[in-house]
C-alpha cells in the first residue's frame, strides 16, 4: 500500500476522534517525533530508534492513513515527512504535538519535559535538536512552506 498524499492536506475523512487513536501508542508518537525534523527513511528510523523495520513501517503506515506523514520515493528508498496537518514543537518546558483533521478539528498534546515518558521519547527528541526545527506555533491558517518534491 502506497501512502502518498499532498503534504499540505490531511487525509480525507479524518476527524479529531480518529486522530486521537494515533496517540494511543507511545511508539507511534516516538516515530512521529522522529520524522518531524528531517525526512527520514524507514531503515534510518529503525536504526536510530532501535526498533525493528516492520514495526516502524507499521507505525508509519498508521500515521500515513491518518494523513500525518507522507511518503516520497527516491530510487529504492522511501522517505517520510510530516504533512502540514501535523507539527512537533520542542519548546523550553514541553514538547507539543499538534494535529489537524480533515474536518477542521484540531488536537494539541503537551508533554512537560519533566514527565517520565520523555525518557522513552528521548532518542526521537534528540533528532529534533540538531535539525533546529523552528516552526511557529500552529494556527488555523498555516502558511508553512510545503516540503520539497
Amino acid at each position: 500500500m502506497q501512502h502518498t498524499i499532498a503534504p499540505e492536506q490531511p487525509r480525507q475523512g479524518t476527524t479529531a476522534e480518529s486522530l486521537h487513536d494515533v496517540f494511543c501508542c507511545w511508539t507511534r508518537v516516538e516515530v512521529m517525533i522522529a520524522v518531524a525534523g528531517d525526512r527520514r527513511a524507514v531503515a534510518e528510523l529503525a536504526a536510530v530508534l532501535r526498533l525493528g523495520r516492520p514495526l516502524v513501517s507499521a507505525h508509519l503506515s498508521d500515521l500515513a492513513d491518518a494523513g500525518l506523514v507522507w511518503r516520497q520515493a527516491a530510487g529504492k528508498k522511501h522517505y517520510y515527512e510530516l504533512t502540514r496537518s501535523a507539527q512537533v514543537l520542542l519548546l523550553k518546558d514541553y514538547l507539543e504535538l499538534f494535529v489537524r483533521a480533515e474536518d477542521g478539528s484540531e488536537m494539541t498534546f503537551k508533554i512537560p519535559r519533566s514527565a517520565r515518558i520523555m525518557r522513552l521519547l528521548g532518542t526521537a527528541i534528540r533528532l529534533l535538536e540538531p535539525s533546529a526545527v523552528t516552526r511557529a506555533a500552529p494556527t488555523g491558517n498555516d502558511t508553512t512552506p510545503a516540503p520539497p518534491t
